[in-house]
């Protein structure tokens, strides 16, 4: 049973662009969590608008991707990971970022592309080895321009988290 993507690392960036896929070593991020884990032969998973599925590790897993668009620059994607358990569609949720603020489990994820060349955050999902194993990982890029323009430089954290089995907590 499948019902968590579990935060396992961020690194630091000095990006002025948010890639559609950007993945950083630990050796060359500025910042690391102390224990980084050793993520390998990473392969974007590709997405469509739509429902995308896919066999994990750990079963199949569907990711339903969908467009709001508000007829400007602010339109972005949203994210509704899901499972089956017991027969049920569910959902699955996604830890809290490291020192947020709101410590809730999320229900669903969102890009902020903004023009595309100057996102303020992207998603990405990926199969890889985590430490050796087999995982799905989703990366989550965050790019931050300050008090400055949205186009201006910023720093960027990439926050990695692995797709992981109920521990029989809720959420």
């Amino acid at each position: 049973m499948i019902n968590r993507m579990r935060y396992i690392a961020a690194c630091s960036l000095p990006l002025f662009l948010i890639s559609a896929f950007t993945v950083c070593a630990p050796a060359s991020a500025s910042s690391v969590q102390a224990a980084a884990p050793k993520l390998e032969q990473l392969t974007p998973l590709p997405l469509h608008d739509g429902m995308n599925s896919f066999n994990g590790p750990d079963g199949p897993f569907s990711v339903f991707q969908t467009w709001r668009d508000n007829g400007n620059a602010w339109g972005y994607h949203l994210y509704l990971l899901t499972n089956t358990v017991e027969g049920k569609t569910s959902a699955i949720s996604v830890e809290a970022r490291p020192r947020s603020s709101d410590t809730s489990l999320r229900d669903h994820l969102s890009d902020a592309p903004h023009t595309g060349e100057d996102a303020l955050s992207t998603i990405q999902f990926a199969r890889g080895l985590l430490d050796g194993k087999p995982s799905v990982l989703l990366f989550e890029a965050i790019r931050d321009p300050g008090e400055h323009p949205v186009p201006s430089p910023g720093p960027t954290v990439v926050y990695v988290y692995n797709l992981t089995t109920s521990d029989g907590t809720p959420g």
